[in-house]
Parts: C-alpha cells; sequence; structure tokens
C-alpha cells in the first residue's frame, strides 16, 4: 500500500500515454516478476506557501550538482535531513544478475538553508549508475537514477 506522487505542469498528453503503458507492464526493477503494477489517479494541486521562508524543503530525493551547492545549503540553524542509499540489481539481460553502481541521496522532505526563497525550483543531477570495469561500462546504455528535485519554501 505504498504510494507514488510527481507534479505535472502544462501539456501532459504525452505524460498520460506513457502512464496508461506502464501501468499495465509494472514499473521498477521487479516487473519482470509480476511487481510494478498501479492504478493511478489525476487530480490538481495548489500549493499555500508562506510569504517569507527561512529555507526549501525538497519534495523527492536530491543529489547536489557540485559541492559548492551542497556547502551553501548545508549552511544555516534550521537544516534537517537523512540519506537514503540508492542502488538495486541492473535489469538489462543476460547481466540482470549484477548490481547497479551506488549512490546517497538526500530524502524527500530533507530541509535546506536558503533565505527568502520564494519561488519554487528544481536543482540536482541525473547520475548513471552503470558499473565500469577498467575503462568501459558494463553496459552500453546509462542506468539514470534522478537525483533533480522541486523544492519548495518553508518555515521550520
Amino acid at each position: 500500500k505504498a504510494g507514488l506522487f510527481f507534479l505535472a505542469e502544462g501539456d501532459t498528453s504525452l505524460l498520460d500515454e506513457g502512464l496508461k503503458i506502464l501501468k499495465d507492464n509494472g514499473i521498477g526493477t521487479d516487473r519482470n516478476v509480476g511487481n510494478g503494477f498501479f492504478e493511478y489517479e489525476v487530480s490538481q494541486i495548489e500549493l499555500d506557501l508562506p510569504d517569507t521562508s527561512y529555507g526549501v524543503m525538497a519534495l523527492p530525493m536530491f543529489i547536489p550538482e557540485s559541492e559548492e551547492e551542497l556547502d551553501k545549503m548545508l549552511k544555516g540553524d534550521n537544516v534537517a535531513y537523512d540519506f537514503m542509499r540508492r542502488g538495486g540489481w541492473i535489469t538489462t539481460p543476460p547481466d540482470n544478475t549484477k548490481r547497479k553502481n551506488v549512490v546517497y541521496a538526500f530524502v524527500p522532505a530533507s530541509v535546506f538553508a536558503q533565505p527568502n526563497a520564494m519561488d519554487v525550483e528544481c536543482k540536482g543531477k541525473i547520475v548513471d549508475l552503470n558499473p565500469q570495469i577498467g575503462e568501459k561500462k558494463l553496459l552500453e546504455h546509462p542506468i539514470w537514477r534522478c537525483g533533480k528535485s522541486i523544492f519548495i519554501p518553508c518555515k521550520i
């Protein structure tokens, strides 16, 4: 009984078609053994953001683009975060018995310093978890892990 959510703005017709396919084919590593099927519903939300803020909150997990970006975000009294280890198994045959590289990310709802941030913004990076053997990648294609996060202003 877990849930998944995402936010979209603008023309979502292509997204709607993709969701129809994914709900029948499954999503995630275990879809080839019957997991990952889902039902979904579309709804509208409005964010009630504060007039002033002392920081920003990450809605999904977050992987900073650089150490400099992270240093700025961790400076402050109102910072609260935790980490999660993200990795797993490769799903591309014949390599589906091998593990992806591991990356650590900040958990959803982590709070970072960014005084007077009044706009919703996106930060972070997407990383390739394709294992490297010597100078060569294991697979011919990347294994993407999204660490881009939407940040909203918050007060603590």
